[in-house]
């Protein structure tokens, strides 16, 4: 892939995924979130024009850990298309009244003048790319460095700085780590994206959809089956108004298991506009399926509200 093929690649993935890509960020303590964002406008220099809850926590986050990540896909899930850089979080009525004109749906998440709205943009610094070959199981990687309006392709995906790289759990003050490389990378983000499939389908209350990633061997240690995991999640959400929540997610401690499965722990916080906010913990364990991965087990489940 040539630089020149790349900008055309990528304004075409995020047009694709503008409605549903992820934000990753650091919070106070160094660790990693993700929240699903519905609103974003592309400048011409790869600039990225972002809205948020000014009493958000993702706000305060970026405030104080200015490197973040947007991973936009493909609908055929061919590309993942990643931008990487510095972030800068401010007030700015004007800005806010352009981007509303030109974007009806923000009326539905912020008052109409703005007060409760913070402008993030994002000065992109590095583009990762992930396709998928044909014949290939997974994806392959290229990244670009930014440097005078010039695409240059990077050998390394980390650079000095304040700068996120994919995958690596980080802090301003160790700098930034290198990326994990290898099949098992490739595991980690299937299963980080699936999850977020997931999610979406709880929004939208299609819980037919969520069920597509469980196994019918499904388990749990409090005894709940594949037929009960549905009915809880329809029981919960059913009347839970998650598009207008603002909600935090996550996985964290990847790890193999001798019989092939794969470990993890996920965190959900959502934050309701109305109610009380409500968050789940668990240790889960997925499961090759052919060429994809679903859940298998949840271990050690803690819900709070």
């Amino acid at each position: 892939m040539q630089p020149v093929d790349v900008l055309p690649l990528v304004t075409k993935v995020i047009a694709e995924s503008k409605k549903n890509f992820l934000l990753n960020y650091l919070d106070e303590n160094g660790f990693p979130h993700s929240s699903y964002m519905g609103f974003i406008h592309l400048n011409k220099n790869l600039s990225v024009l972002l809205t948020a809850k000014e009493s958000s926590r993702k706000a305060d986050d970026i405030k104080r850990h200015a490197g973040i990540e947007l991973v936009f896909q493909s609908r055929d899930y061919k590309y993942i298309v990643k931008l990487f850089g510095k972030a800068i979080v401010a007030k700015s009525p004007n800005v806010f009244k352009k981007l509303a004109g030109a974007y009806p749906q923000m009326a539905a998440y912020y008052s109409p003048d703005g007060s409760d709205a913070v402008i993030v943009q994002l000065n992109t610094k590095v583009i990762e790319i992930e396709y998928l070959e044909e014949g290939q199981q997974w994806h392959s990687r290229k990244s670009y460095l930014i440097e005078e309006n010039k695409l240059v392709e990077m050998d390394n995906p980390v650079v000095e700085g304040n700068v996120l790289p994919s995958g690596a759990v980080s802090t301003v003050e160790d700098g930034p780590a290198p990326a994990p490389k290898g099949d098992f990378d490739s595991v980690r983000r299937l299963i980080t994206r699936n999850h977020g499939e997931m999610l979406v389908a709880l929004v939208e209350r299609n819980f037919d959809s969520f069920m597509k990633h469980v196994v019918k061997e499904f388990s749990s240690d409090d005894g709940m089956d594949f037929a009960g995991l549905k009915g809880m999640q329809a029981g919960i959400f059913t009347n839970m108004e998650m598009a207008n929540a603002e909600t935090n997610w996550g996985l964290r401690g990847f790890e193999r298991n001798a019989d092939g499965t794969v470990s993890c722990h996920y965190f959900l916080d959502i934050i309701p506009q109305k109610g009380e906010p409500a968050s789940v913990k668990q240790k889960e364990v997925w499961m090759q399926i052919a060429d994809d991965w679903c859940l298998l087990k949840i271990e050690k489940k803690s819900t709070s509200s």
